[in-house]
């Protein structure tokens, strides 16, 4: 729901390369296989677009709305985010997998949306506006009111297009999928941009806008679905057994999908809660900034996960793996490196003078990004060696101590303590990794033991996987 750049961003892509969905040819109702390095590519450059467009929409309403009214809308659109986030229950998720797994089932899926769609949106009417009411409390009448109004409508609104998207997803139709990703951000970007030629600057009003991208969103993926599905719009019935398995499937995948830290933003969460807007002004201006750095790491996982399963040996796995992490500790320090070095001037020169205070938050966050994104690298490769509940405990234990951290250092220290606390949080996460890798069979040491070809190894393994896939195209057909 939120424009800034995030990690979750890459989750799609991350689920494509492990479901290996088909592609639906309408015309004649079969299946054919996937173009699947088409598919990564394609969904790769849709996510660089909407980090891009994020950073676009992120400067435009900083300077439309200032320090304070930016940390309100922070607040007015995160609550309602984190509420639906919670509150879809892996719905999309299971319409991912079963409309992957068993395509005969997409047209009731389809007919089942407007009925999960209608309770979900009547349970999350009724929780919602009281969680809002307590936690924006400090911010007035007008910023509640909005906040349940934006929640209120982003329900029906994003969940038809998430629930329809994901069909496209699993059917493999990415190029509709990754429209309708596209949609949002593209959206958004004009409406503040006409907000801000036309001089409104009004937290209601850039909301709004947030939603109307939303509407966009579920306009392009409605069409497109239709034209390839008419049927299923002329008898909307409800498939009850179908109901029954998707809510099964997206409980259990939605548990294990919880993210705390980077998807709910537990951090940024916190700031809006207790510090009030100028606080969270900064910091969200912060992590948006940040995020260049997190989805580096996301990439990088991304190829590690194929890449160490796909090897024949544990010896290579683990080699693979290695290579990956080393490419991706150099690169994202790097990159943290320049971050850091050009935020003192380039943050004040994007956003503004009143966002000079985000720049300590800036420097603090970027370290804290590398370390999320090595932890993520040794995560895929937990995966990728066949130990994801591994990779599941170091994230559990990240919130963990997430929390103890940000309750200690929150008081006294505010958005700069929000910043420490999270980096204490990853490094925990990274420390648990490594203690679990080790176990596997790797020494600490070889990880960081960079050499001069290193990042190129690294990266050249992204080849490798899509050779592997392009050969796995041929086997198949």
């Amino acid at each position: 729901m939120t424009t800034d750049p995030s990690a979750s961003e890459l989750a799609p892509v991350r689920e494509a390369v492990a479901t290996a969905p088909r592609e639906v040819a309408p015309e004649q109702g079969g299946t054919t296989p996937a173009g699947s390095v088409s598919q990564i590519t394609r969904t790769l450059g849709t996510t660089l677009a909407i980090q891009g467009l994020g950073v676009v929409s992120g400067v435009v309403v900083a300077r439309l709305l200032g320090v304070d009214s930016r940390g309100e809308l922070a607040a007015v659109i995160l609550w309602p985010s984190v509420i639906a986030y919670l509150g879809d229950l892996g719905g999309p998720l299971a319409y991912s997998f079963q409309s992957s797994r068993s395509p005969g089932s997409v047209l009731d899926l389809i007919r089942n949306v407007p009925y999960l769609v209608t309770a979900q949106w009547v349970v999350l009417g009724l929780i919602g506006p009281p969680i809002i009411i307590v936690a924006l409390g400090r911010y007035g009448t007008t910023a509640i009111v909005t906040s349940v109004a934006v929640l209120l409508a982003y329900v029906p609104f994003s969940f038809t297009a998430r629930y329809l998207n994901a069909v496209n997803q699993g059917t493999g139709a990415f190029k509709q999928f990754n429209a309708t990703r596209l949609a949002v951000p593209l959206a958004y970007v004009a409406g503040v941009v006409a907000l801000a030629g036309a001089g409104i600057a009004s937290v209601p009003f850039v909301a709004a806008a947030v939603i109307a991208s939303n509407v966009v969103a579920l306009v392009v993926v409605f069409r497109g679905v239709r034209r390839r599905f008419g049927p299923a719009f002329h008898r909307p019935r409800p498939n009850l057994g179908i109901l029954r398995q998707s809510l099964a499937y997206g409980l259990r995948g939605h548990v294990g999908n919880l993210t705390p830290v980077d998807s709910m933003q537990l951090d940024l969460l916190l700031v809006t809660a207790l510090l009030g807007a100028h606080d969270a002004g900064l910091y969200s201006v912060a992590i948006a900034a940040a995020m260049i750095i997190r989805t580096q790491g996301t990439a990088f996982g991304l190829v590690a996960l194929p890449a160490v399963a796909g090897e024949s040996t544990p010896e290579l796995r683990l080699a693979a793996g290695a290579r990956i992490f080393r490419a991706c500790l150099l690169l994202t320090v790097f990159t943290a490196g320049v971050v850091a070095l050009v935020a003192p001037i380039l943050l004040p020169v994007l956003y503004g003078s009143g966002f000079r205070g985000a720049v300590p938050i800036l420097e603090i966050l970027a370290g804290a990004m590398v370390l999320a994104s090595l932890r993520q690298v040794l995560g895929d490769m937990l995966r990728g060696i066949g130990q994801p509940g591994l990779a599941t405990l170091s994230e559990v234990g990240s919130w963990v101590v997430a929390i103890a951290a940000l309750a200690i250092l929150l008081p006294p220290y505010r958005a700069v303590g929000a910043a420490v606390g999270v980096t204490i949080s990853y490094a925990a996460a990274l420390a648990l990794s490594l203690i679990f890798v080790s176990r596997s069979g790797i020494s600490v040491t070889e990880l960081f033991r960079v050499g001069p070809g290193d990042l190129r190894a690294g990266l050249g393994q992204l080849r490798t996987v899509a050779g592997r896939v392009r050969l796995a195209r041929k086997v198949a057909t």
